[in-house]
């Protein structure tokens, strides 16, 4: 496989990807997770597009005539009658993750828009919406991959930040990622994968939006039976419970290929 497009976010990579499959191009997702023991949020650039070596010139110039699309399609060019002091640009928006996925992080973008939203594929139908559509944005909804149903739903402050995402990654209709903000940065990321309405995997994030820790919890008990924890994106140590009785017993330390370097009991020794 061949790497033929850097997207910045997961929402812009499932786009193209579906507009290239509808031509037959077979494309692949890389990076919509950071590499751990269990998926995490994708980083800003690090999410690529690859296809076969005999597809690369095609899906080449398939993504050129995307990107002219974008510049030139009337329902991208500026109105210029109504105020959008803090309307965000295209693919604003997580991910993530997507895959899914998808998943979906959300950041801003700097590519053409309507006042009532983006018309991505060109082909007349807007993929993202925004609400309100004249003057300030409070929410963006998106379909990214041109079914007709929305797969994020965005939601902004008076300043344009965003506070909160909604993210169905696997197109089933339940958003069962859900993403809350503080002065634009994540601050925490929950996904339901079996639609229970309980987190089965929760992200945290410092203030400066960094990935800090991953608990995972059990589909069945929704006892926690894992703890990832992380520094400048990389895992540096792991607490599991191997025999999910509620008691963190084993801990894992990482080098920087994110291997096992080292393991060890955080049980006791009991008298024999």
């Amino acid at each position: 496989m061949h790497y033929i497009y850097s997207a910045d976010n997961a929402a812009e990579a499932h786009m193209i990807m579906h507009m290239l499959e509808r031509e037959g191009i077979e494309t692949q997702i890389h990076g919509e997770y950071l590499q751990g023991a269990v998926g995490e949020i994708p980083v800003t650039g690090h999410i690529k597009l690859s296809v076969t070596e005999s597809n690369v010139t095609k899906a080449r110039e398939s993504i050129k005539k995307w990107e002219s699309i974008q510049q030139n399609h009337p329902a991208n060019k500026d109105e210029g009658k109504h105020k959008k002091s803090n309307r965000p640009t295209l693919f604003s928006g997580i991910a993530i993750g997507l895959t899914i996925g998808l998943i979906l992080g959300i950041f801003y973008y700097h590519v053409p828009f309507s006042s009532k939203g983006y018309d991505n594929n060109g082909d007349g139908i807007l993929d993202m919406h925004f609400y309100p559509p004249y003057g300030d944005v409070k929410r963006t909804e998106t379909d990214t991959n041109f079914d007709g149903k929305i797969d994020i739903k965005e939601f902004y402050d008076r300043n344009g930040l965003i506070k909160k995402a909604e993210i169905d990654a696997d197109y089933n209709g339940y958003y069962e990622t859900i993403i809350t903000y503080k002065n634009g940065n994540p601050l925490e990321q929950t996904i339901d994968d079996n639609g229970d309405n309980f987190p089965d995997r929760i992200f945290l994030y410092d203030q400066g939006g960094n990935l800090k820790t991953l608990q995972v919890f059990n589909e069945q008990t929704a006892r926690l039976v894992k703890i990832t924890y992380y520094n400048n994106d990389r895992m540096i140590s792991a607490q599991f419970d191997s025999n999910q009785d509620g008691i963190m017993d084993t801990e894992y330390t990482y080098d920087k290929y994110e291997e096992i370097s080292s393991t060890k009991s955080l049980l006791k020794n009991k008298d024999k």
